[in-house]
């Protein structure tokens, strides 16, 4: 954060110094050679200034496209996961629990499970 600081005041200093080597000469403080130092330090303020544009574009470019990258992970994971749970929903509307034998009961595929593990039961055939 201190370069940020610290570079738009190099100008500034530039300019003291062209302004201030004037006063111990005696010259005319925009004398040709002081231009020079002004223009230098103008153009120096306009590249940091435009450079720090850019730069802050890009991190904030850089940042909105993995956002985007994110967001479409996540979008194709929730279909997945929308079929998926739409399978072990029809599963779960066809089965049946025996209470003589304590197990649920899968008429169309003749499975059986134990109540405790319904729900990888119903998934099992939804994700294959």
């Amino acid at each position: 954060m201190a370069i940020f600081i610290i570079f738009p005041c190099a100008p500034v200093v530039f300019l003291r110094f062209a302004f201030q080597a004037s006063d111990f000469t005696g010259e005319d403080p925009f004398h040709i050679n002081n231009i020079f130092i002004i223009l230098a330090a103008i153009i120096g303020t306009l590249v940091f200034v435009i450079g720090a544009l850019v730069g802050l574009w890009l991190i904030y470019r850089k940042a909105t496209t993995a956002e985007e990258n994110n967001f479409l992970k996540a979008q194709d994971r929730y279909a997945g996961e929308i079929f998926a749970w739409r399978k072990a929903i029809e599963r779960w509307n066809r089965l049946y629990y025996c209470h003589r034998n304590g197990i649920v009961f899968d008429p169309e595929t003749n499975e059986t499970c134990e109540p405790a593990n319904i729900k990888i039961f119903v998934y099992q055939q939804a994700q294959s």
